[in-house]
């Protein structure tokens, strides 16, 4: 296996030369791990202590950082051979060198000094490398671990992207966002590879409708899933203005205060909508009936007892739609608890065969809010929602049985209330 080390293996710095040789038989350390070989070779006995350790060292095969450092002291204190580099030895890697020249770039940006572009792997290099890690939230080791070296290369395209005049401002915007540094560096690097992508077709819309979500108050503090989903759903649909606009208010809104389950499933109907503006909003008013979480339990999620429900409904996707648009009528969340029940309740009896379209909701909200619906007798609003539910699109029907529910009459009859509300059917035409 080829040496993993930033600048390869070090090679061993000569002890320095006797005139007494000997012929001897060791154990050369292989390249690979798992092989062992012998060879024969002449080696100069060390002619101090000092070097005699420094032999051992070497022999020893001890090329880890550590190592190299012990090497360069013992080397400086030997009253003879050369010099060592004031850098710890190796030799030069193109990969060691264009991490250099990588991280170069990043120090250039964030006002630091540059260091040394030789491809060695230096403790100076080291440094550099802990310093990005520490600034950029990634476990300190001074190892370019992949994780390290793909949130390099994504700070050096943002750079360059800032470089553009046409993608400058959405770039700065978007580095100095919490809810960017807050992805992981993988999820950073698909982010910055669309953008890639936007800034060479010429949309760039597309960027700065996903910076608008990415940097709304509130997405930072999402669930990694919640986070995820609601950059795909903008993927989707990148140069969707207004999907922009409908995902970054809920960022920022209750929303952020449900569960992550409940967040998946909200944000999962939303991308199936494609682009339904009336569905998106229909659920972003769902979605922002969330109370806070209990007094001195900010840990637990908000509830939206609305959402729940939704989420409980049968499995039948007009039913679920039918309710999504009821619930985001205007003038539902004004109603008391009674009646929204009975409304709900009633849905999948009442409309069996389709979903109701948008003005058909809007005509059953004529008929609930009426002043005096929510005080008749439960069995005659029921009644009075299944006459509605027949012609659901008559807004005249639903004005007719509004003015019913007003009549004090109709209020207090007990016997004949059935054959007016037929009546009133019968009489007001398509």
């Amino acid at each position: 296996m080829a040496d993993t080390r930033i600048g390869g293996q070090t090679p061993n710095i000569p002890s320095p030369t006797t005139t007494n040789t000997t012929e001897t038989t060791s154990e050369v350390v292989p390249s690979s791990i798992g092989e062992r070989q012998t060879s024969t070779e002449r080696q100069e006995p060390a002619n101090t202590a000092l070097a005699q350790k420094m032999q051992a060292t070497e022999n020893k095969g001890q090329h880890n950082l550590s190592g190299q450092l012990m090497r360069h002291s013992l080397n400086q204190a030997l009253p003879t051979g050369p010099a060592a580099p004031a850098q710890v030895g190796g030799t030069a890697h193109p990969g060691t060198l264009d991490m250099q020249h990588s991280l170069n770039k990043w120090r250039a940006e964030n006002n630091l000094k540059p260091i040394k572009e030789d491809g060695l792997d230096s403790e100076d290099t080291r440094n550099a490398i802990r310093e990005f890690q520490r600034q950029n939230g990634i476990k300190e080791s001074g190892v370019p671990t992949p994780e390290t070296l793909k949130s390099l290369a994504t700070q050096v395209d943002i750079i360059a992207l800032k470089n553009n005049p046409s993608t400058a401002a959405d770039m700065r915007k978007l580095a100095d966002s919490e809810g960017f540094k807050k992805l992981p560096p993988d999820v950073q690097s698909d982010v910055i590879n669309r953008f890639k992508q936007y800034a060479a077709a010429g949309e760039l819309r597309n960027i700065g409708n996903m910076v608008n979500v990415i940097d709304q108050p509130g997405f930072a503090n999402l669930p990694l899933s919640s986070k995820k989903l609601m950059l795909d759903t903008m993927a989707a649909r990148p140069d969707d203005d207004r999907l922009a606009t409908n995902l970054s208010r809920m960022a920022g809104s209750p929303f952020g205060k449900l569960d992550e389950t409940s967040q998946n499933w909200a944000l999962n109907r939303i991308k199936s909508y494609g682009g339904d503006r009336n569905k998106i909003v229909s659920l972003l008013v769902i979605t922002t009936r969330t109370t806070d979480p209990p007094p001195g339990r900010p840990h637990l999620p908000g509830k939206n007892e609305m959402l729940t429900r939704l989420m409980n409904y049968p499995p039948d996707t007009d039913q679920v739609e039918n309710m999504v648009k009821i619930l985001g009528a205007a003038g539902f969340s004004d109603l008391s608890v009674d009646v929204q029940n009975q409304i709900l309740d009633g849905l999948p009896s009442r409309f069996t065969t389709g979903q109701l379209s948008y003005g058909e909701a809007a005509n059953i909200m004529i008929l609930a809010t009426s002043p005096q619906f929510e005080k008749l007798h439960p069995d005659k609003r029921d009644e009075m929602m299944n006459t509605l539910a027949m012609r659901p699109w008559n807004f005249k029907l639903a004005n007719a049985l509004r003015e019913l529910a007003e009549n004090g009459r109709f209020q207090v009859d007990k016997r004949t209330w059935r054959q007016t509300l037929e009546r009133v059917d019968a009489d007001t035409p398509d």
